[in-house]
Order: C-alpha cells, then sequence, then structure tokens
C-alpha cells in the first residue's frame, strides 16, 4: 500500500518568485514583506485599474453603489485577507510552523492578493463576454475558408480559444505579456499564483484516454465526483511552461496524466479561501445591489440576512441593532455586514473541518457548498438575485452588446493576421499595443499566438472602451 501523499506548507508559502529573485526583508528600505509586494505590484498594475470600467453585473448604473469588477475585487480581497488570517492562525499552530518566518497575517496577505487578481483577466461585458470570444472563435475555427492558415493549429489550441476562459487569461495577464517584454509579468510570488489558480489544469477535459492517479483518493474515480477544480481550465498551452514551473515550485499533487504526461493537479489550499471569498462577495453584494437598484423587494433581503446572522456564536453580534436604522439601504447595510461576518465564520469552519483531506487533495469542493448557510446561499441566488437581477432587462441587453461588441473587434483585427502588411491590416494593427501588433506582423509567430494575442487584446478592453472602439471601427 503507498503512503498518502500530503502537501507541506514550506512549498505552499514560497516567497521566490516567477523570473524573479526574491528579497530578504529590509525594513530600512521597505516596510513590505513578499507577500505585500505581491499585494502593491496587481493593484498599481495597469490591468487592475482598469476593472473600474468593468461589469460585474449591471452596466453603468445611475447609482454609484452599485459594484464594478474593481469594487467587487476590493471586497473580496477584504474578506479574503479574514478567512486567510484566521486560517494562517489555525495552520501555524496545527503544522507548528516557525512563527519568526511564518505568521496568520502571511496567510491573509497571499489570499487578499490572490483575489484582487481574481477577475483581472475577465472580459468587458461580464461573463457573457467570455463566451461572445468562444463563440466567435468556434465560428472562425469552423470555417472551411480558414482551413489553410489553421492548418497547424492543434486540438488543444483549439479549445484555449474556443472554451475562451478568463481564469486562464488572468494567469496570462500575471505572469506572461509584459510590455516591457520582462519575462514573468507581474513577477509574483509562487504562493500567490498558486492561490490565484482555481483551476489547475488545461483547456482539455478528463477523458477516457487519461489514468486517473487513484492513489491519493481511497480508489476514488474522480471523472464520477464534482470536483470543483476541474469544471473549468486555468491555463492556456501557450503557459504551460509557466503553469509547470508554478505546479514544481509549490509541489502540488497530480490528479491524473495522459501517457507520461500530468493532465490534472490538486489545488493550493488557499485557493478554496479565494474561492470562498469571491461566491460569499457575489452572493451577499449582487443580493445587496439588486435591493439598491429596487428589483428585489426590502423585506426579502431583511429575510434572508437576517436567516444567515441569527445563527451566529459571536457574543459580540447584537442580532436586531439593525432594526432601529429608519433608511432602508442603511438598514440592509447594517445586516450585510453582520451575515459576512458569520458567513467568513462558517467558512473557516468549513476549511478546518476538512483541513485533512484539503492536504491530500481528496477534498476538491466549494467551501460554500457544505456550510451552514449554503441552503440560504442557494436561495438568494436562485430564487431572487437570478430572476430578479441578473435576468434584468438592462443586464440581458448589456449581455448581448458583448456579443456584438467583443465579436465585431475579434472579427476585425483577426483579420489583419493573413496579410499584415495590406494597407486596411497596417491601419488595424496601428490600434493595437506595439508589443501585440510586434506578434501579428511576426512572421516566424505561430497563428495560435496570433490568435490568442487578439482575444488578448479585446479581453484587456474595458466595457466603455470596447465600445467607443466598436463605434468609431463600424460607424455607428
Amino acid at each position: 500500500m503507498k503512503t498518502q501523499i500530503k502537501l507541506d506548507w514550506i512549498n505552499l508559502l514560497s516567497k521566490n518568485r516567477l523570473h524573479a529573485k526574491s528579497h530578504d526583508d529590509n525594513t530600512d528600505y521597505d516596510a513590505r514583506n513578499e507577500y505585500q509586494r505581491d499585494i502593491d505590484r496587481i493593484i498599481f498594475s495597469t490591468a487592475f485599474r482598469r476593472l473600474q470600467d468593468k461589469t460585474q453585473v449591471m452596466p453603468m448604473p445611475d447609482s454609484d453603489f452599485v459594484r464594478s469588477r474593481l469594487t467587487h475585487s476590493l471586497e473580496v480581497a477584504s474578506l479574503g485577507r479574514s478567512m486567510g488570517k484566521l486560517i494562517g492562525k489555525f495552520v501555524v499552530e496545527k503544522e507548528n510552523l516557525d512563527k519568526k518566518h511564518y505568521s496568520p497575517d502571511d496567510f491573509g496577505n497571499i489570499v487578499a492578493a490572490a483575489c484582487l487578481a481574481h477577475d483581472i483577466g475577465n472580459p468587458p461585458y461580464g461573463h457573457s463576454g467570455e463566451k461572445a470570444i468562444g463563440e466567435f472563435f468556434n465560428k472562425f475555427l469552423n470555417d472551411p475558408l480558414n482551413d489553410e492558415i489553421l492548418k497547424d493549429l492543434s486540438d488543444s489550441q483549439k479549445l484555449d480559444l474556443i472554451k475562451f476562459e478568463g481564469n486562464a487569461c488572468g494567469l496570462r495577464v500575471l505572469a506572461n505579456n509584459h510590455p516591457s517584454g520582462v519575462k514573468g509579468g507581474l513577477r509574483l510570488t509562487f504562493a500567490v499564483l498558486g492561490t490565484f489558480i482555481k483551476y489547475p489544469k488545461g483547456s482539455e477535459d478528463i477523458n477516457e484516454n487519461e489514468e486517473i492517479l487513484k492513489f491519493n483518493f481511497k480508489g476514488k474515480n474522480i471523472k464520477n465526483e464534482k470536483r470543483k477544480s476541474q469544471s473549468k481550465f486555468g491555463y492556456f498551452n501557450e503557459e504551460s511552461v509557466v503553469f509547470k514551473n508554478i505546479i514544481d515550485e509549490l509541489k502540488l499533487i497530480p490528479i491524473a496524466k495522459k501517457g507520461e504526461a500530468i493532465t490534472s493537479y490538486c489545488r493550493h489550499p488557499l485557493a478554496f479561501i479565494m474561492e470562498a471569498a469571491d461566491s460569499v462577495a457575489y452572493h451577499i453584494m449582487d443580493f445587496e445591489d439588486g435591493h439598491k437598484m429596487n428589483f428585489i423587494p426590502t423585506q426579502i433581503v431583511q429575510k434572508h440576512l437576517f436567516n444567515i446572522i441569527k445563527n451566529s456564536t459571536d457574543e459580540r453580534c447584537v442580532k436586531d441593532d439593525w432594526q432601529k436604522i429608519k433608511n432602508k439601504d442603511e438598514k440592509i447595510g447594517a445586516l450585510r455586514s453582520k451575515a459576512l461576518n458569520q458567513l467568513i465564520y462558517e467558512c473557516v469552519q468549513a476549511f478546518k473541518e476538512n483541513y485533512k483531506q484539503i492536504m491530500t487533495g481528496e477534498f476538491d469542493q466549494e467551501l460554500v457548498d457544505i456550510i451552514p448557510a449554503s441552503d440560504i446561499l442557494r436561495k438568494i441566488k436562485d430564487e431572487h438575485t437570478i430572476e430578479n437581477y441578473y435576468r434584468h432587462s438592462s443586464v440581458i441587453d448589456n449581455e448581448l452588446a458583448g456579443y456584438e461588441v467583443l465579436g465585431s473587434l475579434l472579427a476585425l483585427f483577426v483579420s489583419a493576421i493573413p496579410d499584415p502588411n495590406s494597407d486596411k491590416s497596417k491601419k488595424i494593427l496601428l490600434k493595437m499595443p506595439t508589443h501585440f501588433s510586434k506578434i501579428i506582423k511576426d512572421k516566424k509567430a505561430p497563428i495560435y499566438l496570433k490568435l490568442l494575442t487578439c482575444a488578448d487584446h479585446v479581453a484587456r478592453m474595458t466595457d466603455g472602451y470596447a465600445l467607443s472602439q466598436y463605434q468609431k471601427f463600424y460607424g455607428h
């Protein structure tokens, strides 16, 4: 019988950086540690700043209160930092880690950094933007007129484009494609990059040609389990080497292989915390935004949020003081704050209760699906937020616009690939950043990289910029 493999926090908390040296903390020159530097590198990046004009749910609402991708990411980071610090306290004590080198704050900073970046690869127009890009490439790759220029494209490269994934695009933004040409993108620590990768696999699905590595899962076949980490993919073919560098540094456990090649791995344990912070944020904040926009009645929001906080065992939580508040939005805000506190506690407890299985790669569920408040969160989303907010006519209009705008922009930029020296193509390429147009012009660059570069360019646009470019190019 083989010994069960276990993840090691010494590897998981790696301060080494992708394609860069890490430095000893020196308070004479810098008050930050390595993970805090990661937070600052993300916050001051152009890609992060663009999130201020990317749709969370509601497009350019009249109310400044309603969240954009930027405010959502900041709130997720705040929740993640709190969860991470509590988890850190638990892990440092349980694993008897050297307190001179590891502290609960380190865990909080790692999770906060990953949370800040979790949506950094999302294209304009919310999740419909991903589908719009994928739909364009599905039509383009299946058009017989393009067979000649696509002849060197592999099946997995085609899947990268057809199943275009914001998470994989996010890794590309963080770890590649820096305008300066410097390797490693933002050169983040491996600990943060590992926490960022929710889906440690490529775009190809697990199939009958893969051998499932059962020894670490007590004989269970993961194809028959709903493993959350396998539901999407976390890197494009172009980032295969980067991904392998991250996996090797952190020593994540392999889950499946095809031939001799490992095709998927277990998650970094802190990725579960990042995911939980994101899930808690969008369940509660989108619910609150729906109320702010008068799409969801006050009584409904009060009922569900109070049902979460009434289970609180925190003696500091005064459960009924919100009723004294007259303004309905402030009343909901007070309830929301208390509900978030309770959900943080429940997610941390779920992590602790499943810690052993998390550290062996056996656990692979979303934490919010197994906490006491999971049924309430499910009702909030399925019975109210989806029907009254996500399917509101303004949201649907914005999503439909995304298909037209992003599909049209991609068609324009991709049209410059076959003959980049034509008069029209030269003009089109002038509308791309130089480090992108250079790839399109390069005769030696593979067609896959050229198509991915066009997707890069469009995906990094803000909602407003994409719309203005579409209107200018197509005369609307």
